[in-house]
């Protein structure tokens, strides 16, 4: 399955209803990340979402708390897009592998953040990803120890954001870079315009590093013209 091109006809469907569904969606971001990134990096990218006046739930709201997945699956039906933060603890948690499987379940537009880690490291498990499986394996259902090995072949396939090849490894300008993207160039409004006054579908090549600001640009146009120059 073409999960990139996947992705693109979830991202048209949603743009083709944006305007109906506005109010009908709890959150605008699922946040979704391990623990060794939640009080650091996920957190001022936390911050700067709601700074941007997007309303973005973080799942350590809950994940302290026991018996919370239902609740988690809630928050993820509930929100319009998701961002994945992968770390190199991400895999060790299987409730951040149960959060992912519910996420792509569900056919969420989702953006994968490689936080100090390579993609290749999350799409073929391997390094930090491939230790924490040696321990699932052990521990969980083997049926969803696959689905989730499934799950993040898939969404590593997306297109997103490598911190180590992107702003040079600067955590506060890649923050920057993710909420609004560094391609806001008159082409992709254009094209964002022109998908959103006639519902069409999002065309195949859309660049890699404009991707996050073409769906803010769709699904949240308030914001993006408050986006400086």
């Amino acid at each position: 399955m073409n999960t990139t091109r996947s992705a693109h006809a979830t991202a048209a469907a949603a743009t083709s209803s944006s305007s109906r569904l506005s109010n009908n969606w709890k959150y605008e971001v699922f946040l979704s990340s391990g623990d060794d990134t939640r009080t650091t990096f996920t957190d001022h990218l936390f911050s700067a979402l709601s700074d941007a006046g997007i309303n973005t739930f973080v799942d350590h709201q809950l994940r302290r708390e026991e018996h919370i997945q239902s609740e988690l699956d809630g928050e993820i039906e509930g929100s319009r897009i998701a961002i994945v933060v992968f770390s190199k603890k991400y895999a060790e948690s299987g409730c951040c592998l149960r959060e992912l499987s519910k996420i792509m379940r569900e056919g969420k537009v989702v953006y994968p953040i490689f936080y100090d880690v390579d993609p290749s490291q999350v799409r073929k498990q391997s390094g930090s990803f491939g230790e924490a499986f040696r321990k699932h394996e052990g521990q969980e259902d083997p049926n969803e120890v696959e689905q989730w090995r499934n799950d993040l072949k898939a969404c590593a396939d997306v297109s997103g954001r490598n911190l180590k090849t992107t702003a040079d490894g600067r955590e506060a300008l890649f923050i920057q870079n993710v909420v609004w993207g560094h391609h806001r160039t008159n082409k992709n409004q254009r094209l964002a315009n022109k998908s959103v006054n006639h519902s069409v579908g999002i065309p195949r090549r859309v660049g890699q590093s404009s991707l996050l600001y073409f769906f803010f640009f769709v699904f949240f146009p308030g914001r993006s013209r408050s986006l400086p120059p």
